[in-house]
């Protein structure tokens, strides 16, 4: 009878409506968790890059320290050779002398 086609429609569609509203309920569980993960992701990226400039500051401050050893190592070097000539000098007049004598 129309009466009992109605009644089935009605619970036909009340049991659509709690599907839709069932799956409105995951869709806005799976929305709230791909915004978590989102903001995860981008603390972790934050992170990540704050953390890589750190190394590249460090290997800044590295690099420039290794420079100025390299360049306190010539003067070191410059001297020691200034030396040895000064050295070598010394040691032909302290011969030509004993030549003389």
């Amino acid at each position: 009878s129309t009466t009992q086609d109605l009644k089935r429609t009605s619970a036909a569609l009340e049991a659509t409506q709690a599907d839709l509203s069932a799956a409105k309920a995951r869709l806005q569980d799976a929305l709230t968790e791909s915004m978590r993960a989102q903001f995860a992701y981008s603390a972790d990226i934050a992170e990540l890059k704050a953390e890589l400039a750190k190394s590249a500051e460090g290997l800044e401050r590295s690099s420039a320290a290794l420079e100025a050893s390299k360049a306190d190592l010539g003067k070191q070097q410059q001297a020691a050779k200034e030396e040895q000539v000064a050295a070598a000098r010394e040691l032909m007049r302290l011969e030509e002398l004993s030549k003389d004598a």
